[in-house]
């Protein structure tokens, strides 16, 4: 008996202590690990509204994200063309708890047209903005901020894992 009130009451602990709000309940990666990689938007929620579908939001897949770390271990968020280059890009600090990012992407020469394309769709990616992360799996990643009184969620699923590497 004593047994099953352990494993009821560790599960419940487990279930409380999620560190985001949409999980994962439990993971065996760190959270750096698991932001680690090139990212698609699925899906632009603005004020919980799916913009997805939008005149230039459906060709963000185009511009994938990418979070990784360079030597010194700091990180960094960059957004690609589809020939590979870095089109802006923003140095990226986690808060202790890790389920808070902020930064603000700076265009890079001569991609400022697209980039202000991207802005305008998302205009919290060019400022700097405190991201609620309300997901982190493997393969999936939810961020949320507030700016100027709307909501952004944006929703990634992970193209390419920079660990394998």
């Amino acid at each position: 008996m004593k047994k099953f009130f352990s494993i009821i009451l560790l599960s419940v602990f487990f279930i409380s202590c999620n560190k985001y709000e949409d999980g994962p309940s439990i993971s065996f990666r760190s959270p750096e690990k698991r932001l680690t990689g090139q990212w698609e938007i699925k899906a632009i929620l603005f004020n919980d509204l799916d913009i997805s579908l939008g005149y230039f939001s459906s060709k963000l897949e185009s511009y994938p994200f990418s979070i990784y770390s360079d030597w010194s271990r700091e990180y960094f968020i960059g957004i690609s063309h589809t020939n590979g280059e870095i089109i802006a890009k923003s140095k990226l600090q986690i808060n202790d708890k890790k389920n808070r990012l902020t930064f603000s992407l700076i265009p890079e020469p001569p991609y400022e047209i697209i980039s202000n394309d991207i802005f305008c769709t998302i205009p919290a990616l060019s400022t700097t903005n405190e991201w609620k992360i309300l997901r982190l799996k493997n393969d999936e990643l939810w961020i949320s901020t507030d700016f100027y009184t709307n909501n952004y969620e944006l929703r990634f699923s992970l193209i390419a894992d920079f660990n394998d590497y």
